[in-house]
């Protein structure tokens, strides 16, 4: 049998304790570490998740208040000489994000003011967005100027 003598039990022991002291503090920095980052990437998403909520809040307000002048357009009596369909679809034409903009008639039916070329460039008709508004529960006798109503029709 092999005895080992004093120095070489104490190199062993002092070797022993570094290498336990030195794992423990690892272990403890790894843990550290992906503490960290996890709670760095659900930062990142909240920060990412709120401005994606405010710039949609700030489109819509935008949507809502053109939406508020054109329905001010064509409530308003327009200057003499100026026809109001000429008026609202050169106004609509800034905004490409407009494809069509009806408007009921004293009679119900949906008139045209505004037609944009995306609608037909996208393979939409008229009477498909007619026939989404209509059948697709938007509250068209219940829409007042001072509240819009702002929905996504389920058009393929």
């Amino acid at each position: 049998m092999l005895r080992l003598g004093l120095r070489a039990r104490l190199l062993i022991a002092m070797f022993l304790v570094i290498s336990v002291a030195i794992g423990l503090i690892s272990g403890q920095a790894i843990l550290l570490f992906q503490e960290d980052k996890s709670s760095y990437v659900f930062d990142l998403n909240t920060s990412r998740a709120l401005t994606v909520a405010g710039d949609v809040q700030a489109n819509v307000r935008h949507l809502i208040e053109k939406m508020r002048i054109f329905s001010d357009a064509v409530r308003l009596a327009a200057p003499e000489g100026v026809d109001r369909k000429d008026l609202l679809t050169s106004m609509l034409r800034q905004y490409p994000e407009f494809l069509l903009f009806s408007v009921r008639g004293q009679d119900g039916q949906l008139r045209n003011i505004f037609l944009s070329r995306a609608l037909t460039n996208s393979g939409l008709t008229v009477d498909q967005v007619h026939a989404a508004y209509l059948g697709g529960g938007v509250p068209l006798d219940g829409l007042v100027p001072e509240k819009p109503f702002l929905g996504r029709l389920g058009l393929s």
